[in-house]
């Protein structure tokens, strides 16, 4: 008898407890009725309905996310978010249908399918009210990347042809971009001399007794090292290249040209001219600038057929008292490297050979830089 007593008597606390509890919640809720009649609600009403938040355009595309945005909700102290491909939501991505992503305004959707148009919409909840969903936004992912088809553009808006080589991903031209991947600018060296460490510079002209900036587009620029890395002397840094790209490393330069021709430099470590032909498969004549005809037939058979498609003209230098030299004759080109505190691993390709030179120079040197993809 005692235990039914018992168990009469738990049951009835717990009751009055559930009773006690949504009493309390409907009284919280209508105090924020009254604490919004400020605002126009009526005053002992329930608690003010919650506005729908205005889903703004989205921000941020690259290939495989997007961020999301909205405005708040006066009110709301969290938010729900749907995301789909469909524009009448038939279905979501995983796990964003009414998706909480808390008390924020923008959220960052990843793992998403490059070239992709995908629609969101969001709503406000508090603990009294849902509002109805908001406005509908569609935002697409940047378009898919293809390599030797698709291009891509620098800071400055010049547009890079890219090609294919092995497995690696390179640009087509030399960079010649003016500023730094976040639209600071760079040097332009109009003195040059030992101390400088940061500009850069327009390609030699035809007499290689000045410069040539109208055939800068065909050439590319010549950067002094820490103008290429951005400051930076991590291998592999990004440095003047576009987002997504970066300075080739010294073992990035010879997985390509053991690609190109097999056996260039199997160690990686050897300096000097290497491989047969690696250089003559590189190297091409470019818009602004054919290679000079060298005597002994190099321009022919083996010579400079580029079979690689990566399109290296002879951009020629600027030597560290500010010289210009080699325009016709010569290429070379940074990697991100460093040989010691004042010299820098670069590659080295002259009209008399049709080899390739993995030499170092000082980083007061004007050299080009051609871009690898991340």
């Amino acid at each position: 008898m005692k235990t039914k007593k018992t168990l009469l008597i738990a049951r009835i606390i717990v009751f009055v407890f559930i009773a006690f509890y949504f009493q309390l919640s409907t009284f919280n809720c209508y105090a924020h009725g009254l604490s919004n009649s400020a605002t126009g609600t009526a005053a002992n009403s329930p608690a003010a309905a919650l506005i729908a938040p205005v889903a703004n355009a989205g921000s941020g595309a690259t290939e495989t996310q997007i961020t999301v945005n909205w405005s708040a909700s006066s009110g709301a102290d969290h938010y729900h978010l749907d995301v789909s491909t469909s524009i009448g939501f038939a279905s979501f991505l995983t796990g964003l249908n009414n998706y909480d992503a808390g008390n924020v305004t923008s959220y960052n959707v990843t793992g998403l399918t490059c070239g992709t148009t995908y629609f969101y919409r969001v709503k406000a909840e508090n603990s009294c009210n849902t509002s109805p969903n908001s406005n509908l936004i569609a935002y697409a992912t940047s378009p898919c990347f293809f390599c030797g088809t698709s291009t891509v553009n620098d800071i400055d808006g010049n547009t890079y042809n890219t090609v294919s080589i092995g497995s690696q991903c390179w640009l087509k031209e030399n960079m010649h971009t003016t500023k730094y991947p976040d639209g600071a600018s760079i040097t332009k060296g109009t003195t040059w001399n030992y101390y400088d460490v940061a500009l850069y510079s327009c390609p030699p002209n035809v007499s290689n007794n000045g410069e040539d900036c109208n055939a800068a587009a065909s050439l590319g620029l010549l950067y002094q090292w820490s103008a290429a890395m951005y400051g930076s002397t991590t291998p592999g840094a990004q440095g003047i290249c576009p987002a997504g790209w970066h300075v080739p490393t010294d073992a990035e330069w010879c997985t390509m040209e053991n690609t190109v021709e097999a056996g260039t430099d199997a160690s990686c470590n050897t300096t000097g001219q290497r491989g047969v032909n690696t250089g003559s498969k590189i190297t091409a004549d470019v818009a602004d600038q054919s290679w000079n005809t060298y005597t002994n037939g190099l321009r022919t058979g083996t010579g400079f057929n580029n079979t690689s498609g990566l399109n290296i003209g002879p951009s020629g230098t600027r030597d560290d008292g500010g010289s210009y030299m080699n325009r016709g004759l010569s290429m070379y080109l940074w990697t991100s490297n460093v040989k010691d505190s004042e010299n820098k691993w670069n590659r080295f390709l002259t009209y008399s050979s049709t080899k390739i030179n993995r030499s170092f120079k000082w980083q007061g040197n004007g050299c080009s830089v051609r871009c690898i993809k991340d």
